[in-house]
This record gives C-alpha cells, structure tokens and sequence, in this order.
C-alpha cells in the first residue's frame, strides 16, 4: 500500500513536467535563387546578399510555432512565431531580436514582418501562413528591415504567386525565386531537455522516498 502511494505522489509530480513540455512545432524553408533582377553595389559598405550571390543559390532557414497546422482550416494562419532564423548570403533573419534574446545589428535585417491575413499587418510576431490539408504551404506576407529598404516577400503578396518570392537588400540587389517549408517531425531539443530535467527530478524524488 505504501508503495502504491509513493507511485501515485510521483504521478502527481510528474504532472507540471509533461504540462511545462508544450509542443513546439519545427519546419526548415529552403529559398532558392532563380533570377538576379538587380546586381550588387560592389562599392557599398552595406550587408547583403554578397556579390558572389548567382542563380541557383539556396538560402535555408527554420522557424518554430506553438500551434498544430492540422487542427486549422485551409486558408490562412496568423500565429507568431517561437524563434526563425534565415541566411541570405551575408545577411541574416533573426527573430531573437524582436523577443528580446539578442541584440541588434547591421548584419541581421529582420525589424518586423507584414502579415496579410492577421489583425495586425505590420507586426514584430510573424508574417502568417498558407495552409492546405494540415500543412503550411508557404507565408502569406513577408519580413522586412529597417526602413523596408530590405524584405523579402513571399507568395502573392507582392510577389508571383505560390511558393515564390521576391526579396531586395541593402545594397538594392533585388532577386526572385521559388522556396519551399518542410516540416521537422521529430520532437524538439527543448521537450527532450524539459523531459530529462523531469525525469532526473522524478528519480532523486523515488531514491529519497525508499
């Protein structure tokens, strides 16, 4: 019987561990370049998409939300993002800057995002999603830098249509392309850590209780 209740006090405690654990859902997005519309400034001090950017090059990224696409309807989606991150040559897309965890500078672009389908077009929580059948399609508006004299716009929102965008930086090199978001389906690093913890806490717990 004692030992029927400890199992039982362990469930309890366990409890606020899987509740703490929310899920987090992982894609990565592949750009790739298509059309060089405008080429680099050689000359400017500017951070871009380099010089040496040709056609055909590919830009990867990732992003995090705390929504399940599968529970939404086809259509869009407007729902922040946890972090995203996006090289673009030797520019980046950090959205630590807008939640506070790291600092700003010249060589991250990213000052906010328009979201086209969300109560908020101009926004510093992300630029809303494409759904179709359970999974996001593409981003329904775009991100953009300071000044909008840098972005990157996606889909039919200033650009071509589906799964294509079109992007400019600070040195005026503007450039097309198709891209693509995949999603990651293995649980995130931040769950397994959570999980862990738990589990270490659970096991001095029971090693105290014999």
């Amino acid at each position: 019987m004692e030992k029927v209740k400890i199992v039982v006090l362990l469930l309890l405690l366990a409890l606020p561990c899987f509740v703490s654990a929310a899920p987090i859902y992982n894609f990565k997005f592949t750009l790739t370049v298509d059309e060089i519309i405008q080429g680099c400034d050689p000359e400017s001090d500017q951070i871009g998409f380099g010089c040496e950017l040709s056609v055909g090059d590919k830009w990867h990224g990732f992003f995090q939300i705390s929504v399940n696409p599968m529970d939404y309807p086809d259509g869009g989606l407007s729902t922040p993002f946890v972090s995203m991150r996006l090289i673009t040559g030797n520019a980046i897309w950090d959205h630590c800057v807008l939640n506070g965890l790291c600092e700003v500078d010249e060589v991250n672009q990213l000052i906010g995002y328009r979201d086209v389908v969300g109560p908020e077009y101009f926004n510093t929580l992300g630029p809303g999603f494409n759904l179709l059948d359970g999974a996001i399609t593409g981003f329904s508006g775009g991100f953009f830098g300071d000044g909008d004299a840098s972005f990157i716009d996606f889909d039919y929102f200033f650009s071509e249509g589906a799964g294509r965008f079109s992007a400019l930086d600070d040195t005026n090199q503007a450039v097309r392309g198709s891209y693509v978001i995949t999603r990651i389906t293995e649980p995130s690093t931040t769950n397994f850590l959570v999980l862990f913890i738990c589990y270490v806490f659970l096991r001095k717990t029971f090693l105290k209780s014999k």
